[in-house]
């Protein structure tokens, strides 16, 4: 089949045309793959009113992205450099204040560190300013480090961040590109693109929009400052098949594509284990399990109000990471299957839930119809 055709897709089609008709979304990139097996490469919809989304489009992760930062973080974890109990501000002595002393590299990656703070305002400021506004931060009122559970959406990765790069002295793009971009030959990864790569570029950078008052409103997040600002935890950027990549890196215990070895097995198992089990988490205001930076499969806990659900035919030991309102990546062990998308409508939470849960079960109906063998429960 050609990777293309979606005439065997039909499910998939279905949910993005209802998406696009309930004025969700413009445009949707996808990956699929089982075992490293493409299964589905394809661009649906419009990037702009009368442009065409290609599955060369640069798409926005947000949060998506989180896991490239747990990646370069393992390296360095693997090295000797940090320890994953080591407390943060022996790195960086100016965050150890306000009752954040205790607050570990486990706690960041496994949100239970207590500074969530919201309005960074990193699209303006520079990097020392914004990791100098979370260091004065308080730690949250009421908030037990390791024990209290919440989602930190930008703050924590900024100073995971910051903290990998004094412990090996590169800058957070030299991390990136020397730990990720290049060990994996995925050059097209970025978390802030380089203001010379937009310069040449831009046309392929997709555009968001938001709903707001019913209607889709084009956003200026493809465009500087913002497109051009490092944030590692939410201005991720690539196409669908660059983050399935590294999915697939993982499924195969921390092999790249090339065969060279990226991270050994018992790190990868580490990364993926459930570390943080059974906490009402105060920001997605449900209960989810994290592994280490990634969120393992927590359909157990409400299959039809987990956020940033997989769907229901993966498995319990899937894991992966969602972005705000747009996009997801996961990886199912069980059954092999990578899958990453991204739309470029954020809709607000309560329709991209409903839009994520519609999207999984179609993918899952999808795949049973062409590989009942596969027996993803979708069917039922």
């Amino acid at each position: 089949m050609p990777a293309d055709d979606l005439k065997d897709w039909p499910h998939l089609l279905k949910a993005f045309d209802e998406g696009v008709a309930t004025g969700l979304h413009r445009g949707l990139q996808i990956y699929i793959s089982q075992h490293g097996q493409l299964l589905l490469e394809a661009a649906l919809g419009e990037a702009e009113s009368g442009l065409p989304l290609t599955s060369e489009h640069r798409m926005l992760w947000l949060s998506s992205g989180k896991p490239l930062l747990v990646l370069i973080f393992a390296r360095i974890w693997e090295r000797g450099l940090i320890g994953i109990d080591q407390p943060i501000c022996h790195w960086i002595e100016e965050f150890g204040t306000h009752g954040k002393e205790t607050i570990t590299f486990r706690h960041v990656l496994t949100h239970t560190g207590g500074f969530r703070v919201l309005d960074l305002g990193w699209e303006t400021k520079s990097w020392p300013d914004v990791i100098e506004l979370i260091c004065r931060t308080s730690l949250e009122n009421d908030w037990v480090v390791g024990v209290t559970a919440g989602y930190h959406t930008i703050s924590s990765w900024f100073i995971l961040a910051e903290a990998l790069s004094r412990a090996t002295g590169l800058s957070v793009r030299e991390l990136f590109d020397q730990e990720l971009r290049y060990p994996l030959g995925l050059p097209e990864l970025s978390i802030g693109l380089s203001e010379e790569w937009y310069i040449e570029n831009r046309s392929s950078v997709a555009p968001m929009y938001a709903r707001i008052k019913g209607e889709l409103q084009l956003l200026d997040w493809h465009q500087p400052p913002r497109a051009i600002c490092i944030s590692p935890g939410s201005n991720t950027r690539g196409r669908a098949r660059d983050l399935g990549a590294v999915y697939e890196m993982i499924l195969k215990e921390g092999v790249a594509a090339d065969g060279s070895r990226y991270l050994h097995p018992t790190t990868i198992a580490a990364l993926t284990a459930r570390h943080r089990v059974g906490l009402f988490d105060l920001t997605l205001q449900h209960i989810v399990d994290f592994g280490l930076g990634f969120i393992i499969n927590s359909k157990a806990y409400g299959p039809e109000t987990v956020p940033y659900s997989y769907g229901l035919w993966t498995s319990p030991r899937t894991f992966g990471h969602g972005g705000s309102q747009s996009s997801i990546g996961f990886c199912d062990p069980e059954s092999g299957i990578v899958v990453t998308w991204a739309t470029n409508g954020m809709p607000g939470e309560g329709w991209h839930q409903r839009r994520n849960r519609a999207l999984q079960h179609a993918i899952g109906l999808d795949l049973f119809e062409r590989f009942p063998q596969l027996n993803t429960g979708a069917s039922t």
